[in-house]
């Protein structure tokens, strides 16, 4: 009679939480309808470029479709080692936008499945684990950024604490195995932020819940997660310091906080990312209370201690504690937007509210199952506006590329190799990726390079470096949410240098081939800003600036090197997605200069021997050449690529064995060695 009782509570608290983010987003996925932030603009063209590459039996490491090139494996956004984007990868090698869509539903559901999991790990009945799979799932951050990818990161916290709560019930290899795989899973969602903030959680729990005997399965699992991190990771650690996010100060980071006097917004609807709602409150006051029947008291202590931290952070600048855990908090000096910590403000609420939930239950049995409902009608609140979605299709579709295609093809232009486009925004949506088009704009990255940063900055008053950067045609119209005010080209301003062709599409007058050879070089010390100042002033202009600390062959003084752009002999560019090949014909030794981004990944052959790319105008490559006809090959890796990957597979075949290893003797039935009320 119990077991059945059991079985039919678990079905309801399943049903419940399937329910619930089925109306969520059910619309969106099954209608005619689109979502307006990261998952439609940035997420769904990483997983198409990834399913394209998969399905040809590639695995992409670059992108030469947006922002002039970018290293595709150094974006942990790309989710290129998530086995969820790979399953969806099964649909075919260009998925519909409803794929994004639907991965964004799929995250969550992974969220409240692992608030169900977790608490009744802890010993909760099935009520107050809908309690905690409801206040997890809408937690303050998740529900503010339902379509940005820190909110995949962190529908995975519960698994994460549940696999940490196994293995300090139950140590062994098997929970190691499942506490590595939790996090790996937690890095391949993409979002570094919610891996900090994961890290953070993970970290407390285990200094409250650990005991000696796990200690060792907990150093297992840690290494196993390192190999399984570092694929993506690694590549990531490359780009980072050549990014935007490199060098930003403590200003910068930590503005955004929430002021003290604000935090009434804890019980309304008032500020994004701390709401939370009364009776979640009112629940979590009662599970924080010593006694019987709620949580156990180190995790009771856990969700005290992380819901204290969240607060602090949550302040920012606003409160002097914040500095001194700016210093002294190992790696919160990587991250901005210290309102984001509502994400572990949301994990104490939930367990507290469950624990509460819990303890009223037992007082009031025909009740319990009134707690999920009452905390989920306060979250209704505070729902986003453009939870559901736009009406109509997505903008910049097919249709609408096949015109401005078939303008650009009567122009007798190739924008795949010999020159780009720059959308802003008369397509949106990552147009280069999704058409396989070389877009120079792109959507802007939170990892994108600084160089890149600063050129497209600086369009405004150097409008003609989208020539010096081969931009043949400009896809001009306002964007669908922001209408003209992410424009980096003021409107007007194309009519200084290019030409209306119709179907909102000018061509430039004077763009610059993607490859070129010109006899001289000037060379400028690394760091030195006056190439990128003198090329704004004579762009478009056949030019390689090289910044290199050695003396180069054949370099010359800076006024010979603007000179001698009118010996520029264009070269011929083929692209692939790792690699890239030029033919050139040069009249004699000289310089080739590719308009393709500039990263240490890169190497080159010149007719089969290695040979060195420099960083030339600003961003460019450029390499030396001897007189002749020359055939160019460019192929791109991370360092230590190979290595990462090994660690990689030997690290998820190392887990999946542990597995799903058979412990000898043991009765599958038996209980824990360790009970859970026996625990320190």
């Amino acid at each position: 009679m119990a077991e059945a009782t059991d079985a039919r509570a678990r079905r309801i608290a399943i049903v419940a939480v399937v329910a619930l983010l089925a109306l969520l987003f059910g619309e969106v996925v099954t209608t005619p309808r689109f979502w307006r932030w990261d998952a439609s603009e940035e997420y769904w063209a990483d997983l198409q470029y990834l399913c394209g590459a998969l399905w040809d039996g590639e695995w992409p490491r670059w992108n030469p479709f947006d922002r002039g090139g970018y290293s595709f494996s150094g974006d942990p956004q790309a989710g290129q080692w998530s086995p969820l984007d790979w399953a969806l990868c099964a649909a075919g090698p260009s998925p519909g936008l409803w794929a994004a869509e639907l991965r964004v539903a799929l995250y969550f559901l992974l969220g409240g499945l692992g608030g169900l999991a977790l608490a009744r790990r802890l010993g909760l009945g099935w009520p107050a684990a809908l309690v905690a799979a409801v206040a997890l799932v809408l937690a303050p951050l998740p529900r503010r950024m339902w379509g940005v990818n820190p909110s995949y990161g962190l529908s995975l916290l519960p698994w994460v604490l549940w696999a940490l709560e196994s293995l300090a019930a139950r140590p062994g290899p098997r929970a190691a195995a499942g506490l590595a795989l939790a996090l790996g899973a937690v890095v391949w969602a993409g979002s570094p932020p919610a891996l900090y903030h994961v890290l953070v959680a993970a970290s407390m729990y285990a200094l409250f819940r650990m005991h000696r005997r796990a200690l060792p399965w907990a150093a297992v699992a840690g290494v196993l997660w390192l190999g399984l991190a570092g694929a993506a990771l690694g590549p990531a650690s490359e780009v980072t310091p050549l990014s935007v996010q490199h060098g930003r100060d403590y200003a910068s980071l930590s503005e955004g906080g929430i002021p003290p006097h604000e935090l009434w917004g804890l019980v309304w609807p008032h500020r994004a990312y701390l709401y939370v709602g009364a009776p979640a409150l009112v629940l979590a006051g009662i599970g924080a209370r010593p006694g019987d029947g709620g949580l156990p008291r180190r995790v009771r202590l856990f969700a005290l201690a992380v819901g204290a931290l969240a607060l602090v952070l949550l302040m920012g600048d606003h409160t002097p504690a914040y500095r001194v855990l700016f210093s002294a908090l190992p790696g919160l000096s990587m991250f901005r937007a210290p309102q984001r910590f509502g994400s572990l403000l949301g994990v104490a609420v939930a367990l507290l509210a469950a624990g509460g939930a819990a303890r009223l239950g037992l007082r009031w049995p025909r009740l319990r199952w009134a707690f999920p409902a009452l905390v989920l009608a306060a979250l209704a609140l505070d729902w986003p506006e453009d939870w559901r979605g736009v009406p109509g299709p997505a903008p910049g579709g097919a249709d609408v590329w096949a015109r401005i295609h078939a303008r650009i093809q009567m122009d007798g232009g190739d924008v795949r190799h010999a020159h780009r486009v720059w959308d802003e925004f008369a397509l949106s949506l990552r147009p280069g990726t999704h058409f396989g088009v070389r877009d120079l704009r792109g959507y802007q990255d939170p990892l994108r390079l600084g160089r890149y940063d600063k050129l497209v900055g600086g369009l405004a008053e150097a409008p003609r470096m989208l020539e010096q950067w081969s931009v043949k045609y400009l896809l001009r119209g306002p964007h669908f949410i922001h209408g003209t005010t992410h424009h980096y080209l003021p409107p007007g301003a194309e009519a200084a240098f290019a030409d209306p062709i119709g179907e909102g599409v000018w061509r430039t007058r004077a763009p610059l081939p993607s490859a070129y050879w010109v006899p001289f070089a000037a060379r400028f010390a690394p760091g030195d800003e006056a190439p990128r100042e003198r090329l704004r002033q004579v762009a478009p202009r056949a030019v390689a600036f090289v910044e290199s600390a050695a003396r180069l062959e054949d370099e010359a003084p800076i006024e010979r090197a603007l000179a001698a752009s009118a010996e520029m002999v264009a070269g011929t560019l083929r692209l692939g997605r790792n690699q890239l090949e030029v033919h050139v014909t040069a009249p004699r030794a000289g310089w080739l200069v590719v308009a393709e981004v500039w990263h240490p990944g890169w190497s080159a052959e010149i007719d089969g021997a290695p040979s060195s790319i420099e960083l030339a105008n600003d961003g460019m490559r450029a390499l030396h050449v001897g007189a002749g006809e020359h055939t160019v090959r460019m192929r791109y890796s991370p360092r230590h690529g190979s290595l990462y990957a090994w660690a990689f597979a030997v690290s998820l075949a190392c887990a999946l064995g542990l597995l799903f290893r058979r412990d000898r003797g043991i009765n599958p039935r038996t209980p824990d060695p360790l009970p859970r009320a026996a625990l320190p």
